[in-house]
């Protein structure tokens, strides 16, 4: 095991190397004092960066193919940790994964996921058939977040919110019915109640399709 991280370590430390090399080279034309003083700081460098060939592009090192893996598996990361901010979870809080593929991926794939999103994956057939729990459909996958150890806790803070939302509608609802209020109060303050009000409204439903969702 050792030996694997030390091996991905260096092998990222490399393709760093590379690539900030590559922008140093490519920025010297431009900026040659700036470019100067960040290639001498390499761990290897010519006497100048003036020595130094202007990057080729080289079609060995592109993949295609890897363009949907790749972009499939950033999509899955930032929709798990855009499930966590919506739903108030830790960043490292753990959740479970169905994922049904629809093409092959490369071999860290899963690795990468769980690496980022902190999460247990399991893959299943070419379809979801159980969608107790949030679905996301791509393009090459389909999947199904499930959080069925926080789900009691995010019910309970779902429905203190309802509650919130519940009392703050009545008082807005109150002050906007009150017609000394609605004639004396400035017209700026009149329209922010009303704004308040469908605000917490708009946000009342929408805690209210979550708690569905839940239960």
């Amino acid at each position: 095991i050792c030996g694997k991280r030390t091996y991905i370590f260096n092998n990222t430390c490399n393709v760093l190397l590379k690539v900030l090399k590559n922008i140093i080279l490519l920025i010297y034309p431009y900026t040659p004092f700036i470019a100067e003083e960040l290639y001498q700081t390499l761990p290897t460098h010519l006497e100048s960066v003036m020595l130094e060939s202007y990057p080729k592009y080289d079609a060995s090192m592109v993949d295609e193919s890897r363009n949907a893996q790749v972009e499939l598996l950033f999509n899955i990361i930032k929709d798990i940790r855009n499930y966590k901010i919506e739903n108030k979870l830790a960043p490292n809080a753990e959740l479970d994964l169905s994922i049904s593929l629809k093409i092959e991926v490369f071999d860290d794939f899963f690795q990468y996921l769980k690496r980022f999103t902190f999460s247990n994956y399991k893959l299943v057939g070419n379809e979801i058939i159980n969608q107790s729990g949030e679905l996301k459909i791509y393009d090459t996958a389909d999947l199904l977040i499930n959080n069925e150890s926080g789900k009691a806790e995010m019910i309970a803070r779902i429905e203190k919110e309802i509650e919130v939302e519940i009392s703050e509608i009545e008082r807005c609802e109150k002050m906007l019915s009150n017609p000394n209020f609605v004639s004396r109060a400035p017209e700026a303050k009149v329209q922010l109640e009303q704004q308040k009000l469908a605000q917490h409204k708009e946000n009342l439903s929408s805690l209210k399709t979550k708690l569905e969702k839940l239960k």
